[in-house]
């Protein structure tokens, strides 16, 4: 059975009709009906540009056309801040033994050069080939900023699982254009504000509310968060360590190997007396050695275990106690006795 989120709209019509002329369903079949209906209202909210432009039946209605590679230009705005070299030849490779599967998405500049907005990838692995064309599909004129914008996120977020910084990097870009705010910045003080005006005790004016509201209701037909609550606790993404994210940017590691990387940072600067090189080795040899997460909260609690000092004060504390164990193990019982005692009259009166 088919996993609904891999179903085009067709596909998922069919089946609930289907479905809805049993008279009598099981549990698996109501079930099943849930979930269609879920994915076909999650498609339906999305925003028109993205099925319009993005999905298989209306991709094939772009025009196709060979063009120069030496002709295509990258935008000022990248829809990725980093790309794998290994990767590229890796996927240079796949074209050379089957083919070009998705082509890139251009757009026409109007001066015989033509715009990457989707595919920059595919275009580097067909020019490491040694193609001097590719076959690209050329968007139609006349499409607004923001539609363009949902064109690349459409196609990343569901075919290239775009890395968590880059959906970031989207988002304040969109929610920018959506609320016409200036730059970034802004962009993360509105999420944060309506984070706040969620609060069940906060004082909100109708429009702050609405404002939550809009948002909220933008991020759905995104089909990305469910909250703004969600896109705030990811936006911790932004303040990773350099080193880190840029790992993080060309996928060679996961978000969450990433946020414990970066959480181990400071543990292991006092460990080496804030010698940031002996930390980025450290950091370096988990991301060549691909560790796991589990494997890489292993290494570095033991490399912060072996070597955090102990404090001074309980250092001497030990010390005494070994140091009175040893006296009393060579006087006779009777002492011994009178020694405990000491002690438990000295204990209760701190």
């Amino acid at each position: 059975m088919k996993p609904t989120n891999k179903m085009n709209i067709n596909e998922l019509l069919e089946e609930k009709e289907s479905l809805e002329k049993k008279e009598k369903k099981n549990n698996q079949e109501k079930a099943r009906l849930k979930k269609l209906l879920q994915e076909i209202t999650k498609k339906n909210n999305k925003v028109i540009i993205t099925d319009t432009f993005t999905n298989d039946s209306m991709q094939n209605d772009l025009k196709l056309q060979y063009i120069n590679i030496k002709d295509i230009v990258m935008p000022k705005y990248d829809d990725r801040s980093g790309i794998d070299k290994a990767r590229i030849i890796s996927l240079a490779e796949s074209i050379k033994n089957n083919g070009l599967i998705q082509h890139p998405v251009l757009k026409d500049l109007g001066d015989g050069t033509y715009e990457k907005k989707v595919g920059r990838r595919r275009i580097l692995a067909t020019k490491h080939n040694g193609n001097e064309k590719i076959l690209a599909k050329i968007l139609p004129l006349g499409l607004t900023d923001e539609e363009e914008d949902f064109i690349i996120w459409d196609e990343n977020n569901q075919r290239e699982d775009l890395n968590l910084y880059d959906k970031i990097r989207f988002h304040l870009r969109f929610i920018c254009r959506k609320f016409e705010l200036l730059n970034d910045a802004e962009a993360i003080k509105l999420i944060n504000n309506c984070h706040f005006f969620k609060k069940p005790k906060a004082t909100v004016s109708d429009e702050n509310r609405q404002k939550v509201i809009d948002l909220e209701k933008f991020l759905v037909k995104l089909g990305s968060y469910k909250s703004v609550s969600s896109l705030m606790n990811n936006l911790q993404v932004l303040n990773f360590d350099e080193f880190i994210l840029d790992a993080m940017k060309e996928s060679k590691i996961s978000y969450k190997l990433a946020y414990l990387l970066n959480k181990s940072i400071e543990p292991l600067k006092v460990i080496y007396n804030n010698n940031e090189d002996e930390v980025q080795r450290e950091i370096d040899f988990v991301i060549s050695s691909e560790y796991s997460v589990t494997e890489a909260e292993k290494y570095i609690s033991g490399i912060i275990k072996n070597n955090t000092p102990k404090d001074e004060v309980e250092i001497k504390f030990n010390k005494t106690i070994k140091k009175l164990n040893r006296k009393l193990n060579k006087t006779t019982p009777e002492d011994r006795e009178k020694v405990i005692k000491s002690i438990d009259d000295l204990l209760k009166s701190l």
